[in-house]
């Protein structure tokens, strides 16, 4: 694959959060000028975290990555699927 290919992809809403457990994806740090892959996971479920300041909750995917649960939620991360389970 060429890198702006690759790069188009990252970009494509089409296979960012459409997730499930079991699946293996790409975690990606969007924070930069390009999207950054950081590394792979395996979604382990899906849960919600209290965003105490805004007195809300939020959805948030736990990824088994690099040996810890991490919880992992926008716009701070995106997922991109690599393997459907």
């Amino acid at each position: 694959m060429h890198e702006e290919d690759e790069q188009e992809q990252l970009h494509s809403p089409s296979n960012l959060y459409k997730h499930k457990t079991g699946d293996l994806v790409y975690i990606i740090d969007p924070n930069n000028k390009e999207p950054i892959k950081m590394g792979i996971g395996l979604v382990v479920g899906e849960t919600k975290i209290n965003m105490e300041s805004h007195n809300t909750w939020s959805p948030s995917t736990p990824v088994l990555w690099e040996g810890c649960v991490q919880y992992l939620d926008e716009p701070y991360w995106m997922l991109q699927v690599i393997s459907a389970c």
